[in-house]
């Protein structure tokens, strides 16, 4: 099934590149009222006063698991809907992406910015599972 794609906001441009291997982290900076689930590269975030809206949002399995290829922001996310309960349509969900320098981790990190910031929520990147040049992130 072809979900949506989000309204999907880069900003460093769409076409800004980033080497995979120069990332171990997603930082979510979302509104305090979401909450998240992931399994594997698929985040479901609810809306607590709302139980039964929903959004998705889905990184590409090229980008998720561990390479020393380099992608374009614009190509990381496979898909990012929403909807208000599971019998409505998927609709667009908006949803800033960027590479940003994290202070609290001191490194880059990949970040998705929802509407509302008020909450940074971390989670890990897969690992590397073969030697490679970088060195591994303290």
């Amino acid at each position: 099934m072809t979900h949506p794609t989000g309204n999907l906001v880069f900003s460093q441009g769409g076409a800004f590149t980033v080497p995979r291997s120069y990332l171990n982290d997603v930082i979510w900076d979302a509104e305090i009222h979401l909450g998240f689930t992931q399994t594997d590269s698929l985040w479901t975030l609810t809306y607590s006063p709302l139980p039964l809206y929903r959004a998705y949002v889905k990184i590409r399995d090229e980008f998720w698991n561990w390479s020393s290829n380099a992608y374009t922001l614009d190509h990381i996310i496979e898909y990012c809907y929403e909807q208000l309960s599971p019998s409505d349509p998927e609709t667009d969900a908006l949803l800033f992406v960027f590479v940003d320098y994290n202070a609290t981790i001191k490194r880059p990190a990949l970040w998705f910015r929802t509407v509302a910031p008020g909450q940074e929520l971390h989670y890990s990147l897969p690992p590397r599972t073969a030697p490679y040049w970088t060195p591994d992130p303290p």
